[in-house]
């Protein structure tokens, strides 16, 4: 039998949710995250592109849009080194939209920053260019994003906007642009593939966003209400090689916002030698459902404290910002701010695969809940962590403590809470037959951790890895309730996963427990589906991110049988490409193939990571047969690179 396989692109239609952060996130509405680029209802239609009304991106009236139009940007051969700013005003019912049309083979419009232009109309948006006494340029907003939501209006920011469709790469400190002016710049610290400034109800959804310092970037500043970013919607894109050089202060995507709710994206390890996170956040009334977390950084996420809007946040610190500027306390921002601060005690993760393989990552730690710096405001916050899927496959050689969380902050100690159940929680050794690292639940301050029904490898309560994890220097595990609620499995299986679909494979994971009425808000509808979408899930009766019996997993816990048959693997040359083969091997990638034999039959440019995947980009076109060992035999793929 010879089985093919392509992937592909499919678009549809979704109306705009809601994303108040006061209100519960539904779920329900989001059937996948790939939307046509096409224009309907009102406001008027700006085609880009060759045979187009405009030609060149700056050929668009991007200053004077209105409620309802969409600026549709064509792909093309070559791409488009033109920058966007975006200041201006959608309405709810009809925000204004920039998406990409893509070709007929799928691929999204590229807006490459290495060289980009700002255009001299810019000025109208940005502000001025303004020199020092040296005659060097001030720090400015041209030189932050490929895309900026902003204006420099003090009092207003932009609303209603919807970002979608597009291909952005390579905005970082080492990459030049043109500024306003015709001269040559380097990008600022911090650059973003996207950056909101400030700016209510936006929505990025399906973009691929690479080689960018921060692949996503919003600020929220305490200065007034306009300097906020508020419900935030980031859903279906797919971010990777992210971040800077030997730099951990930029990160895959990091979210400052008062409502950010971050769904269906597929999140691919940060570039190479870079220090940031996968996704880092800082804000109120925070959801993180239904994503893919691929290794590669710091750690998966970093959950902590509210910084620069901590005024609009913390009643507190709003309390002590009116004392020190001697102005009385405004009711209506006050209700703002209280409203904000219920929403900053709970955060919602659930949903989740995240995959950390020791070989590809330095990380050491999975989820930091808590806080970077000494808080003055520190509050009781709670993270609520349900229905993930977490896989860690680390050597003892390479991490000795591997700590799942790290809750509080190491010098002050920690007022934060997880609520842990209906996880899946595997750690292993990446290498066959070597010692694991040592699984310490914490960093050694404090914390509580209260456990629901969870699968939970059992080796965190070994008394050598309690001995390692916390010590004279790491004094204080966390305070642990509910451990008897932890099931193990039966029938001699290693792994409750595969470890390269991470889709359960026994029955024995389907001992779910109820929902508690704490997440009644945020129930379990969907489970993600590579890549960058989400489907219904068929009921609530497995731990973890997926039901057992989701396609994909052989419902008995083998792997298939591959040999002889030939599966379809698609590329571009010079395109980024990233594929794990356990899409056509299931489990047998790993446990089929003793000491990792290398993929043979790739093209220049394209690597084996020694995971079960390959990367890279390809540099000449043609169809390249791969042989990979598995246990039956040798399993067999078509790698066909066409031009981009």
């Amino acid at each position: 039998m010879v089985i093919k396989q392509t992937m592909a692109i499919t678009f549809g239609v979704l109306c705009m949710v809601n994303l108040s952060y006061a209100m519960p996130n539904d779920d329900s509405n989001v059937n996948g995250t790939n939307h046509a680029c096409v224009h309907t209802g009102v406001g008027t239609d700006f085609p880009v592109g060759p045979g187009q009304l405009y030609p060149n991106i700056s050929d668009v009236p991007w200053t004077t849009l209105l409620p309802g139009d969409t600026v549709r940007i064509f792909w093309r051969n070559t791409p488009y080194k033109e920058k966007i700013i975006l200041g201006v005003d959608g309405t709810e019912n009809n925000p204004i939209r920039v998406c990409g049309v893509p070709s007929p083979n799928g691929e999204q419009p590229i807006l490459d920053g290495n060289g980009a232009s700002n255009d001299i109309d810019d000025e109208a948006v940005y502000g001025r260019t303004t020199y020092n006494d040296q005659g060097q340029v001030r720090h400015s907003m041209e030189s932050r994003a490929m895309i900026t939501v902003y204006r420099k209006d003090y009092n207003s920011k932009p609303k209603n906007i919807i970002i979608e469709g597009l291909h952005i790469r390579n905005v970082r400190t080492d990459f030049p642009f043109i500024r306003m002016t015709g001269e040559q710049a380097q990008y600022s610290g911090g650059a973003a593939c996207i950056r909101v400034q400030k700016g209510d109800n936006i929505v990025i959804r399906n973009n691929e966003l690479e080689n960018c310092g921060n692949g996503i970037f919003t600020s929220s500043q305490l200065y007034n209400e306009a300097s906020l970013t508020r419900d935030i919607l980031v859903e279906g894109n797919y971010l990777h090689d992210n971040g800077r050089q030997n730099n951990y202060l930029e990160h895959g995507m990091y979210i400052q916002a008062i409502g950010a709710t971050i769904q269906n994206n597929r999140f691919g390890p940060n570039a190479q030698g870079t220090l940031g996170t996968t996704l880092k956040t800082r804000s109120a009334g925070l959801v993180i459902r239904n994503n893919f977390f691929e290794g590669g950084s710091a750690r998966a996420m970093d959950l902590v404290e509210v910084e620069d809007a901590k005024e609009w946040v913390i009643e507190a610190a709003y309390r002590d910002w009116t004392e020190r500027n001697g102005v009385a306390v405004n009711p209506s921002r006050l209700a703002k701010v209280k409203a904000a601060e219920i929403a900053y005690k709970q955060t919602y993760v659930y949903g989740n695969f995240i995959n950390h393989v020791g070989s590809e990552s330095d990380a050491a730690s999975i989820i930091h809940f808590g806080a970077d710096h000494i808080v003055p405001y520190p509050l009781e916050r709670t993270l609520h962590l349900y229905n993930n899927t977490i896989s860690v496959l680390s050597d003892l050689s390479d991490v000795y403590k591997f700590r799942l969380f790290i809750i509080g902050h190491k010098d002050i100690g920690s007022n934060e809470t997880l609520e842990i159940f209906n996880n899946i929680i595997h750690i292993d050794s990446e290498t066959p037959d070597a010692q694991p690292s040592f699984l310490c639940l914490g960093q050694g301050d404090g914390g509580a951790i209260n456990f629901g029904v969870n699968w939970l490898t059992d080796s965190w309560n070994d008394s050598t890895a309690l001995s390692a994890c916390y010590n004279q220097y790491s004094p204080t595990p966390p305070l642990l309730t509910g451990v008897e609620n932890l099931v193990g499995l039966t029938g001699g299986l290693s792994a409750p996963i595969d470890l390269s679909s991470l889709l359960p494979v026994t029955p024995d994971l389907n001992q779910a427990q109820v929902l508690p009425a704490t997440v009644s808000a945020y129930p379990i509808i969907k489970q993600y589906e590579p890549h960058q979408k989400s489907v219904d899930r068929a009921s609530m009766n497995t731990l973890g991110a997926a039901e057992f019996g989701t396609s994909g997993d052989d419902n008995d816990g083998g792997g298939d049988n591959n040999d002889g048959n030939i599966f379809e693997i698609n590329g571009s040359v010079g395109a980024y490409l990233g594929f794990n083969l356990s899409e056509g091997t299931s489990d047998e990638c790993r446990t089929g193939a003793p000491d990792y034999p290398r993929v043979t039959g790739l093209p220049t440019g394209m690597y084996y990571s020694g995971n079960c995947a390959i990367y890279g980009r390809p540099e000449t076109t043609g169809t390249y047969r791969l042989e990979f060992p598995v246990a039956n035999g040798v399993w067999l793929a078509d790698l066909v690179v066409v031009e981009e």
